[in-house]
């Protein structure tokens, strides 16, 4: 058995490198940073442990509904950004800040949610 922080040190390791695999394909697929990556990854976690907390969902039972909720997200973005940033021929900078500051407003929702 694994001391209690050392198992928390390699489960975080292992977010790390999950999320760091999802912004490596991101950004193969989209050419540009999405920085929002990672917000989206927490809201997913926040509708995971809301269907947890307040519906009595196992984890297991949650990871669909968080997924199918992450995955509707993304479409929405790229409806309502990326596709018309491109039409206009938007440069990648334009992108990269542009998901920068959804990152930025998403943790602002993300800590009003938590709080």
């Amino acid at each position: 058995m694994l001391p209690p922080v050392l198992e928390a040190a390699l489960l975080q390791a292992a977010v790390v490198i999950i999320l760091c695999v999802g912004f490596t394909f991101t950004y193969m697929t989209e050419k540009f940073p999405n920085f929002a990556h990672t917000a989206i990854a927490s809201i997913g976690t926040i509708v995971s442990f809301t269907a947890v907390t307040l519906y009595g969902l196992s984890p297991y039972e949650a990871l669909p509904l968080s997924a199918l909720f992450c995955g509707a997200l993304g479409v929405g973005l790229y409806l309502l950004i990326v596709k018309p940033l491109r039409r206009r021929g938007a440069h990648v900078i334009t992108f990269t800040f542009a998901f920068f500051s959804i990152a930025i407003v998403t943790a602002s929702l993300v800590d009003m949610y938590s709080y």
